[in-house]
């Protein structure tokens, strides 16, 4: 495996995790505080 191969593999790795943990977080953050969506919207 070449290095760029291995660099855009750690970075989809890393943009996956990443987008997993951000829609986690909100889905959580959600769920404690049912208000959050309310002010969101506005």
């Amino acid at each position: 495996m070449s290095v760029i191969e291995t660099a855009y593999l750690a970075l989809v790795v890393f943009a996956f995790t990443g987008f997993a943990a951000v829609l986690g977080g909100v889905a959580v953050f959600s769920a404690l505080d049912p208000a959050a969506r309310k002010r969101a919207r506005l």
